[in-house]
């Protein structure tokens, strides 16, 4: 074989040749993806199945752990009541690494994370039985669960609390004085006894141990913020545990507080007329310490001080409002006649007054005959100034959700009319103190009604307060004054309902009376 044919190379020229069309191929998902736009709505469903399993999934707040000295019983899966309600959820138990106390965890609802502030205490319910009663029974045959009493909502964040071997004092106040009482003995005081003011509870006793020397006994006792301007730096504390039985030849008479002070102990405490004293009107200060005596002396309740529980310089101008009607009796042609008394806030308004009350009392009730409904302002020593009915029922009658507003450019109310400062909008429930003035006004001291934050549960916008049974004819439409500034954050509602309610001021009702 010649050169030529075996090693020379066929020119690529060559039409002979066989060459190659090579080009680029598309890959099979590109070539789908080209082809069809289903898989847009495929990627689409894809999201919306992942978003809806996510969004599926239980959220919770935050977890924290509370060391008790004994588990009673507790186990994984036990709740966190707080108000009668599932507030967490007990996720373990287990002792700790030195065996000598059990830590729980316990994970809070989304709902209830701001229970893990400082200064909330926890304790495990169970069955216990005293002298003063029983509480816990339901624990007996049921699953255990822990209890919060919570702390300052916007105070510091914790995660780990030591929790409470026995239930805290009852009504703890969070806006309370805290004293000091310091007597010979412990007089059989214990946490939860009273503390009282001719006769009324206006406070408790927290805690009862021996002093540092070891040469008396305090008892840390705390006033209920309503009642902490009844304290002052010569107020007289005494016990009043015990029966007092006295025989004599008319018979045998026996004195006792109340049955909560011979069970559980109690204190009372009164402060005398000391008008050579500068130091009467000055306030007391948190941990100041009191004598506590074991009897109480006549002298003191003689010369007892007169001391208004608030200034009433600064309640607000109302006036009372009658709305009559008539209706039906059991749906026959026979008509009866209704009347509601209430309470109207005289407020100052960019155009003249303002009279805020429930609409309870303003609204033309549904069984109410037509052209019947009327409202009419009960003034001092007189029948009543009638309003205009129209201005009651139609629109100019602002419609606040459950407070109604009549605007009025002229009139001659028997009240001074008070500024917008007296409102503000309450945060959340607080203590606050509820005021009617007496009909005909003058010298005559108000009537009070305290109502605690513990008392109070937040449903919708109404504050349902379940400790009290306002008669409507006394209290509705009554201002609510806060304890700590004296501002006024609602008007009481107590008409058709099971229980009394707060209606708050809000947002709303501030830009409606001001126009802004």
């Amino acid at each position: 074989m010649s050169s030529s044919e075996s090693g020379s190379a066929t020119p690529a020229g060559d039409p002979e040749f066989p060459t190659a069309d090579v080009r680029t191929a598309r890959h099979p998902i590109g070539r789908v993806l080209g082809q069809s736009r289903m898989w847009l709505l495929t990627a689409v469903c894809l999201v919306l199945a992942i978003g809806l399993a996510l969004s599926s999934l239980p959220t919770h707040g935050p977890e924290i752990t509370i060391n008790f000295t004994q588990g009673h019983g507790l186990q994984s899966g036990n709740s966190l009541r707080h108000r009668g309600i599932e507030v967490g959820r007990v996720t373990s138990v287990e002792l700790t690494r030195n065996l000598d106390s059990v830590d729980v965890c316990v994970v809070l609802n989304e709902s209830a994370a701001r229970l893990a502030r400082e200064n909330s205490r926890f304790w495990i319910v169970r069955p216990q039985v005293s002298l003063s009663g029983v509480s816990g029974l339901e624990t007996a045959v049921g699953a255990k669960y822990v209890a919060v009493s919570p702390g300052d909502p916007n105070g510091r964040v914790r995660t780990r609390f030591v929790g409470l071997n026995v239930p805290p004092a009852d009504g703890l106040d969070r806006q309370g004085i805290e004293i000091v009482l310091r007597g010979d003995k412990r007089y059989g005081l214990s946490p939860g006894s009273p503390v009282t003011y001719r006769g009324v509870e206006v406070g408790r006793v927290l805690s009862v141990q021996l002093s540092v020397d070891a040469l008396s006994v305090d008892a840390r006792a705390q006033v209920d913020a309503a009642y902490r301007r009844l304290l002052r730096s010569h107020s007289k504390f005494w016990v009043t545990s015990g029966v007092d039985l006295d025989v004599g030849l008319t018979g045998i008479h026996m004195n006792a507080e109340s049955l909560a002070t011979v069970a559980r102990g109690g204190v009372a405490f009164v402060t005398p007329d000391d008008e050579t004293s500068n130091e009467q009107a000055a306030p007391v200060e948190p941990g100041r310490v009191f004598r506590l005596h074991a009897e109480l002396e006549q002298d003191w309740l003689d010369s007892a001080a007169g001391i208004g529980l608030i200034d009433v310089n600064v309640l607000p101008s109302t006036v009372r409002l009658a709305a009559d009607w008539q209706q039906k009796r059991f749906g026959f042609a026979d008509r009866i006649d209704v009347r509601r008394h209430g309470s109207a806030l005289v407020v100052e308004v960019p155009d003249g007054l303002a009279l805020i009350a429930p609409a309870s009392l303003l609204v033309r009730p549904g069984a109410a005959i037509d052209d019947s409904f009327r409202v009419a302002m009960i003034g001092n020593r007189q029948e009543g100034v009638p309003l205009d009915a129209a201005l009651v029922a139609d629109a100019p009658t602002r419609s606040l959700g459950p407070l109604r507003v009549i605007l009025l450019t002229e009139s001659d109310l028997p009240v001074q009319a008070a500024s917008r400062t007296v409102l503000r909008v309450p945060d959340e429930p607080e203590d606050a103190i509820v005021v009617r003035r007496q009909p005909g006004g003058g010298n005559s001291a108000p009537m009070l009604m305290n109502i605690a934050e513990r008392d109070m549960s937040v449903a919708g916008n109404i504050w349902h307060v379940d400790a009290i049974d306002a008669s409507p004819d006394i209290w509705l439409g009554a201002p609510v004054l806060a304890v700590r500034d004296m501002k006024v954050i609602g008007l009481l509602d107590s008409s058709g309902r099971s229980a009394a309610a707060i209606v708050p001021i809000t947002h709303s009702h501030i830009r409606e009376l001001t126009g802004k």
